[in-house]
Protein backbone atom coordinates (compact mmCIF):
# COMPACT_ATOMS: atom_id res chain seq x y z
CA UNK A 1 0.00 0.00 0.00
CA UNK A 2 0.80 3.31 -0.74
CA UNK A 3 -0.14 6.73 0.75
CA UNK A 4 0.82 9.97 -1.46
CA UNK A 5 0.32 12.84 1.30
CA UNK A 6 -0.53 16.87 -0.44
CA UNK A 7 -2.71 18.10 2.97
CA UNK A 8 1.17 19.25 4.36
CA UNK A 9 4.16 18.85 3.01
CA UNK A 10 4.35 16.40 -0.14
CA UNK A 11 5.00 12.46 1.33
CA UNK A 12 5.44 9.20 -0.18
CA UNK A 13 4.91 6.03 2.07
CA UNK A 14 5.06 2.91 0.87
CA UNK A 15 4.71 -0.16 3.57
CA UNK A 16 5.36 2.43 6.20
CA UNK A 17 8.58 3.66 4.80
CA UNK A 18 9.00 7.46 3.73
CA UNK A 19 9.87 7.85 -0.14
CA UNK A 20 12.32 10.56 -0.78
CA UNK A 21 10.86 12.32 -3.98
CA UNK A 22 13.44 14.79 -4.17
CA UNK A 23 14.15 18.49 -4.51
CA UNK A 24 11.50 20.71 -3.80
CA UNK A 25 11.01 21.44 -7.43
CA UNK A 26 10.64 17.64 -7.87
CA UNK A 27 8.12 17.02 -5.24
CA UNK A 28 6.13 20.07 -6.63
CA UNK A 29 5.63 18.54 -9.78
CA UNK A 30 4.61 15.62 -8.06
CA UNK A 31 2.04 17.30 -5.99
CA UNK A 32 0.45 19.23 -9.42
CA UNK A 33 -0.04 15.72 -11.11
CA UNK A 34 -1.85 14.19 -7.84
CA UNK A 35 -3.83 16.95 -7.51
CA UNK A 36 -5.55 16.20 -10.86
CA UNK A 37 -6.66 13.17 -9.92
CA UNK A 38 -5.21 10.83 -12.74
CA UNK A 39 -6.42 13.62 -15.40
CA UNK A 40 -3.54 14.93 -18.17
CA UNK A 41 -1.93 17.85 -17.19
CA UNK A 42 -0.40 20.00 -20.09
CA UNK A 43 3.52 21.11 -19.69
CA UNK A 44 2.29 24.53 -19.76
CA UNK A 45 0.08 24.60 -16.85
CA UNK A 46 2.65 22.96 -15.00
CA UNK A 47 4.92 25.31 -16.07
CA UNK A 48 2.93 28.12 -14.72
CA UNK A 49 1.61 26.24 -11.51
CA UNK A 50 5.28 25.80 -10.57
CA UNK A 51 6.89 28.81 -11.70
CA UNK A 52 4.24 31.38 -12.35
CA UNK A 53 5.65 34.82 -14.69
CA UNK A 54 9.06 33.75 -14.12
CA UNK A 55 9.85 30.06 -15.54
CA UNK A 56 13.50 28.92 -16.49
CA UNK A 57 15.26 29.27 -20.32
CA UNK A 58 14.16 25.63 -21.11
CA UNK A 59 10.90 24.69 -19.05
CA UNK A 60 9.81 21.63 -20.91
CA UNK A 61 13.16 20.19 -20.59
CA UNK A 62 13.55 20.89 -16.82
CA UNK A 63 9.82 18.98 -16.54
CA UNK A 64 11.24 15.79 -18.52
CA UNK A 65 14.18 16.02 -16.24
CA UNK A 66 11.67 15.85 -13.27
CA UNK A 67 9.11 13.41 -14.70
CA UNK A 68 12.07 11.16 -15.41
CA UNK A 69 13.99 11.52 -12.07
CA UNK A 70 10.46 10.63 -10.54
CA UNK A 71 9.88 7.35 -12.23
CA UNK A 72 13.01 6.34 -11.30
CA UNK A 73 12.23 6.89 -7.65
CA UNK A 74 9.31 5.01 -8.04
CA UNK A 75 11.14 1.83 -9.96
CA UNK A 76 13.95 1.71 -7.17
CA UNK A 77 11.43 1.83 -4.39
CA UNK A 78 9.07 -1.06 -5.51
CA UNK A 79 6.42 0.87 -7.04
CA UNK A 80 4.83 -0.95 -9.48
CA UNK A 81 2.03 0.22 -11.86
CA UNK A 82 -0.89 -0.31 -9.52
CA UNK A 83 0.72 2.08 -6.89
CA UNK A 84 1.80 4.77 -9.61
CA UNK A 85 1.70 4.99 -13.14
CA UNK A 86 3.50 8.65 -15.20
CA UNK A 87 2.37 8.58 -18.68
CA UNK A 88 3.55 10.82 -20.70
CA UNK A 89 -0.24 12.18 -22.59
CA UNK A 90 -0.19 14.38 -25.41
CA UNK A 91 1.80 17.50 -24.03
CA UNK A 92 1.71 16.59 -21.06
CA UNK A 93 1.45 13.98 -18.16
CA UNK A 94 -0.98 11.73 -16.55
CA UNK A 95 -0.04 10.36 -12.95
CA UNK A 96 -2.93 7.45 -12.09
CA UNK A 97 -2.29 5.58 -8.33
CA UNK A 98 -4.56 3.56 -6.53
CA UNK A 99 -8.12 4.36 -5.63
CA UNK A 100 -8.11 5.84 -1.83
CA UNK A 101 -4.55 6.31 -1.77
CA UNK A 102 -4.42 10.24 -1.52
CA UNK A 103 -5.11 11.78 1.51
CA UNK A 104 -7.26 14.24 -0.09
CA UNK A 105 -10.01 12.28 -1.29
CA UNK A 106 -9.81 10.26 2.21
CA UNK A 107 -10.55 13.68 3.65
CA UNK A 108 -13.64 14.32 1.53
CA UNK A 109 -15.01 11.05 2.10
CA UNK A 110 -14.83 11.07 5.85
CA UNK A 111 -15.86 14.45 5.77
CA UNK A 112 -18.66 13.77 3.70
CA UNK A 113 -19.75 10.23 5.34
CA UNK A 114 -19.50 12.49 8.60
CA UNK A 115 -21.76 15.49 6.92
CA UNK A 116 -24.62 12.40 6.57
CA UNK A 117 -24.13 10.73 9.64
CA UNK A 118 -25.85 11.17 13.18
CA UNK A 119 -23.89 13.97 15.32
CA UNK A 120 -22.34 11.40 17.20
CA UNK A 121 -20.81 9.03 14.75
CA UNK A 122 -20.02 12.09 12.32
CA UNK A 123 -17.53 13.58 15.17
CA UNK A 124 -15.01 10.85 15.29
CA UNK A 125 -15.26 10.65 11.23
CA UNK A 126 -14.44 14.38 11.46
CA UNK A 127 -11.76 13.68 13.49
CA UNK A 128 -9.91 11.07 11.76
CA UNK A 129 -10.09 13.50 8.98
CA UNK A 130 -8.84 16.96 10.46
CA UNK A 131 -5.88 14.27 11.76
CA UNK A 132 -4.86 14.27 7.89
CA UNK A 133 -3.59 17.75 8.13
CA UNK A 134 -0.32 17.91 8.70
CA UNK A 135 0.49 21.85 7.93
CA UNK A 136 -0.26 23.99 4.92
CA UNK A 137 -0.74 22.46 2.04
CA UNK A 138 1.97 21.58 -0.56
CA UNK A 139 4.46 24.59 0.56
CA UNK A 140 6.70 23.12 -1.90
CA UNK A 141 4.48 25.02 -4.15
CA UNK A 142 5.43 28.63 -3.60
CA UNK A 143 4.12 30.41 -7.08
CA UNK A 144 1.97 33.04 -6.39
CA UNK A 145 -0.04 30.92 -9.13
CA UNK A 146 -0.74 28.47 -7.57
CA UNK A 147 -1.24 30.50 -4.22
CA UNK A 148 -3.64 32.41 -5.28
CA UNK A 149 -5.09 30.66 -7.95
CA UNK A 150 -5.77 27.25 -6.92
CA UNK A 151 -4.94 26.84 -3.20
CA UNK A 152 -7.93 28.77 -1.80
CA UNK A 153 -10.70 26.18 -3.34
CA UNK A 154 -8.72 23.58 -0.74
CA UNK A 155 -9.16 26.00 1.89
CA UNK A 156 -12.49 26.37 0.92
CA UNK A 157 -13.24 22.74 1.49
CA UNK A 158 -11.20 22.80 4.64
CA UNK A 159 -12.99 25.28 6.02
CA UNK A 160 -16.45 24.09 4.87
CA UNK A 161 -15.73 20.83 6.32
CA UNK A 162 -14.57 22.65 9.88
CA UNK A 163 -17.64 24.47 10.35
CA UNK A 164 -19.73 21.27 10.00
CA UNK A 165 -17.69 19.59 12.25
CA UNK A 166 -18.95 22.99 14.72
CA UNK A 167 -22.34 22.09 13.81
CA UNK A 168 -21.89 19.13 14.91
CA UNK A 169 -20.40 19.58 17.95
CA UNK A 170 -22.84 22.25 18.99
CA UNK A 171 -25.59 20.02 18.72
CA UNK A 172 -24.18 17.75 21.35
CA UNK A 173 -23.39 20.84 23.57
CA UNK A 174 -19.82 20.97 23.50
CA UNK A 175 -20.63 25.30 23.05
CA UNK A 176 -17.83 26.03 25.61
CA UNK A 177 -14.75 24.54 24.30
CA UNK A 178 -15.74 25.36 20.88
CA UNK A 179 -14.83 29.59 22.03
CA UNK A 180 -11.49 29.86 22.41
CA UNK A 181 -11.61 28.15 18.81
CA UNK A 182 -14.21 29.61 17.21
CA UNK A 183 -12.27 33.17 18.51
CA UNK A 184 -9.25 32.44 16.56
CA UNK A 185 -10.90 31.49 13.67
CA UNK A 186 -13.00 34.50 13.38
CA UNK A 187 -9.61 36.41 13.79
CA UNK A 188 -7.88 34.86 10.73
CA UNK A 189 -11.45 34.77 8.72
CA UNK A 190 -13.15 37.99 9.64
CA UNK A 191 -16.00 38.07 6.72
CA UNK A 192 -16.95 34.09 6.65
CA UNK A 193 -20.37 34.99 8.33
CA UNK A 194 -20.86 31.28 9.67
CA UNK A 195 -17.94 31.24 11.95
CA UNK A 196 -19.58 34.38 13.04
CA UNK A 197 -22.50 32.81 13.71
CA UNK A 198 -21.44 29.74 15.40
CA UNK A 199 -19.52 31.61 17.72
CA UNK A 200 -22.20 34.18 18.91
CA UNK A 201 -24.06 30.96 19.90
CA UNK A 202 -21.42 29.31 21.37
CA UNK A 203 -20.95 32.79 23.46
CA UNK A 204 -24.36 33.11 24.46
CA UNK A 205 -25.22 29.32 25.26
CA UNK A 206 -21.63 29.75 27.85
CA UNK A 207 -23.94 32.76 29.24
CA UNK A 208 -22.50 35.29 27.90
CA UNK A 209 -24.88 37.25 25.85
CA UNK A 210 -22.84 40.51 26.01
CA UNK A 211 -20.00 39.25 24.69
CA UNK A 212 -21.97 37.93 21.61
CA UNK A 213 -23.41 41.21 20.65
CA UNK A 214 -19.99 42.71 21.05
CA UNK A 215 -19.15 39.64 17.98
CA UNK A 216 -21.81 41.35 16.33
CA UNK A 217 -21.42 44.96 16.50
CA UNK A 218 -17.62 44.56 15.76
CA UNK A 219 -18.38 42.29 12.47
CA UNK A 220 -21.17 45.12 11.50
CA UNK A 221 -18.40 47.56 11.47
CA UNK A 222 -15.69 45.08 9.78
CA UNK A 223 -18.42 45.40 7.24
CA UNK A 224 -19.07 48.80 6.55
CA UNK A 225 -15.41 49.84 6.67
CA UNK A 226 -14.08 46.97 4.84
CA UNK A 227 -16.79 46.44 2.40
CA UNK A 228 -18.98 48.98 2.21
CA UNK A 229 -22.14 46.65 3.36
CA UNK A 230 -24.12 45.83 6.46
CA UNK A 231 -23.85 43.05 8.22
CA UNK A 232 -25.42 39.98 6.45
CA UNK A 233 -28.99 39.35 6.83
CA UNK A 234 -28.46 35.87 9.37
CA UNK A 235 -26.51 37.57 11.49
CA UNK A 236 -28.67 40.20 11.84
CA UNK A 237 -31.13 37.61 12.67
CA UNK A 238 -28.89 36.35 15.49
CA UNK A 239 -28.70 39.07 17.01
CA UNK A 240 -32.22 39.85 17.01
CA UNK A 241 -33.02 36.33 18.66
CA UNK A 242 -29.81 37.29 21.26
CA UNK A 243 -31.50 40.71 22.33
CA UNK A 244 -34.90 39.03 23.02
CA UNK A 245 -33.60 35.78 24.75
CA UNK A 246 -35.56 33.24 22.22
CA UNK A 247 -36.10 30.28 24.17
CA UNK A 248 -35.01 28.95 20.78
CA UNK A 249 -31.05 29.96 21.33
CA UNK A 250 -30.55 26.96 23.92
CA UNK A 251 -32.49 24.55 22.52
CA UNK A 252 -29.88 22.54 20.65
CA UNK A 253 -31.78 20.55 18.29
CA UNK A 254 -34.11 23.43 17.05
CA UNK A 255 -32.01 26.43 17.13
CA UNK A 256 -28.52 24.51 14.60
CA UNK A 257 -31.46 23.40 12.06
CA UNK A 258 -32.59 26.74 11.19
CA UNK A 259 -32.28 28.45 8.00
CA UNK A 260 -29.95 30.76 10.15
CA UNK A 261 -27.03 28.64 10.33
CA UNK A 262 -27.59 27.18 6.80
CA UNK A 263 -26.34 30.48 4.72
CA UNK A 264 -27.69 31.21 1.19
CA UNK A 265 -24.84 33.07 -0.36
CA UNK A 266 -21.47 31.49 -1.07
CA UNK A 267 -19.16 32.19 2.32
CA UNK A 268 -15.79 34.36 1.42
CA UNK A 269 -12.78 32.94 3.23
CA UNK A 270 -9.90 35.33 3.59
CA UNK A 271 -9.41 35.64 -0.21
CA UNK A 272 -12.49 35.16 -3.09
CA UNK A 273 -12.09 32.08 -4.52
CA UNK A 274 -11.35 31.33 -7.76
CA UNK A 275 -12.80 29.10 -9.95
CA UNK A 276 -11.56 29.82 -12.99
CA UNK A 277 -8.23 27.55 -12.04
CA UNK A 278 -7.38 24.15 -12.08
CA UNK A 279 -4.59 22.38 -11.82
CA UNK A 280 -5.98 19.95 -15.10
Amino acid sequence: MVNWRVLGPLEIVHHGRHIDAGPPQRRAVLGILLLARGKPVSRGRITRLLWGDDPPASPTNSLRTHVSRLRQTFRENGLTADHARLLTVGDGYRLTTGDGSLDLVRFERLTCQAKDAPDRTALPLFESAFALWRGPMLPELSSDVFRENVLPRYEEVRLTAYENHVDARLRVGEHVGLVPELLEFTQEFPYRTRLRIQLMLSLYRCGRGAEALTVYRDTRGHFSAQLGLDAPAELRALESLILTESPSLTDVSHFVSMDLLRPTRPLAATRPVSHTWSVN
